[in-house]
């Protein structure tokens, strides 16, 4: 089972913040992993020198054998970060986790997902705030879940829970009607 994006920014949560990395980062084009110039940025502010002041966008344009502006397009609109050489790179030069740059698979971060969620025993439910990568809501959980409340006595508690249930319906489906439209992921039900 695949649990990348766990959450949306703001409402929800990103895997890499999951895992404990810093909640700085906006999610990529691609969809899965954290946007790499907004990762470098954060690493390389904190990153000193020798003289123990903060690496400078100048410090690395010199490194890099860039333009200021070069390493500003770097950090503000992703431009040269599809190179998985300077990936490497500037991983290794700030500290940055390798998988915060794409420098890892999707299956390895699964892997450490499912330990992370085992050490704090998190129970993943497929509901609208907690979904798979693939945007999978399971519609036999909101079956049981109205069969359950026509089952029961027709109370104030019973109707409370049937307009419970229908927010969080609408509001699964809403999320993955616009996830859809502003990414190429596939969306499932099931």
């Amino acid at each position: 089972m695949c649990y990348h994006s766990v959450v949306l920014k703001g409402s929800v949560i990103y895997w890499w913040i999951e895992l404990g990395y810093p909640d700085a980062f906006d999610l990529g084009k691609d969809g899965f992993f954290p946007r790499p110039g907004q990762v470098v940025k954060y690493y390389r502010e904190r990153k000193m020198d020798d003289k123990g002041k903060a690496w400078t966008q100048k410090n690395l344009a010199k490194t890099l054998g860039l333009t200021d502006n070069g390493v500003r397009d770097i950090e503000n609109r992703d431009v040269g970060m599809d190179d998985f050489d300077r990936r490497q790179f500037l991983s290794k030069l700030f500290g940055i986790p390798p998988l915060l740059l794409g420098i890892i698979t999707p299956g390895e971060i699964d892997v450490f997902l499912e330990k992370q969620r085992k050490a704090n025993k998190t129970v993943v439910l497929s509901t609208p705030t907690s979904t798979s990568r693939k945007l999978t809501i399971d519609t036999k959980e909101y079956g049981e879940q109205l069969r359950i409340l026509w089952t029961t006595k027709k109370t104030a508690e019973w109707q409370s829970s049937l307009e419970k249930l229908s927010f969080q319906s609408r509001q699964g489906f809403f999320l993955i009607v616009n996830l859809c439209s502003i990414s190429s992921a596939n969306c499932y039900y099931r």
